[in-house]
């Protein structure tokens, strides 16, 4: 009796650590485009929990020519602009280093309410699934591993 409680038991742990957790799938994506006076490198992160995305994360990063280091004033006040009056589910960063200008979004998809899903038309279409965020993102330009 004894043999069968303990074989139970440690059926039960087995499932527990292999079967019954959430599948986690990532993909992280990126670009580099260069200009004459600058450069600039874009990624995005995206985590996939049991087929649905749960949090997608964007990072820029811009690096320009010393000559042109005053211009990324207008990319900070354009990225605060852009999300000054931001829902819960995003958070944001940036900072200026001498001559680059670094960004970052993070939008916790699961804190989204039913209507706001329903009018993202990124998170209907293009991000919806692993499989079409990666092929978009690729016919994007963007490199995904």
């Amino acid at each position: 009796m004894k043999r069968i409680g303990l074989i139970g038991v440690s059926f039960g742990m087995i499932l527990l650590l292999t079967g019954c957790g959430k599948n986690t799938v990532e993909l992280t994506c990126s670009m580099t485009e260069d200009a004459s006076y600058a450069s600039m490198t874009a990624e995005y992160h995206l985590v996939y929990e049991d087929e649905l995305l749960t949090v997608m994360d964007q990072g820029a990063i811009i690096e320009v020519d010393e000559d042109y280091a005053n211009y990324l004033s207008y990319y900070e006040d354009s990225f605060k602009d852009s999300f000054e009056d931001s829902a819960d589910y995003v958070k944001t960063s940036y900072k200026t280093e001498g001559n680059r200008f670094i960004a970052t979004v993070s939008y916790d998809i699961t804190k989204m309410s039913a209507e706001e899903l329903e009018d993202s038309n990124d998170y209907e279409d293009e991000f919806a699934t692993y499989e079409n965020a990666k092929a978009y993102l690729e016919d994007e330009g963007y490199t995904c591993k």
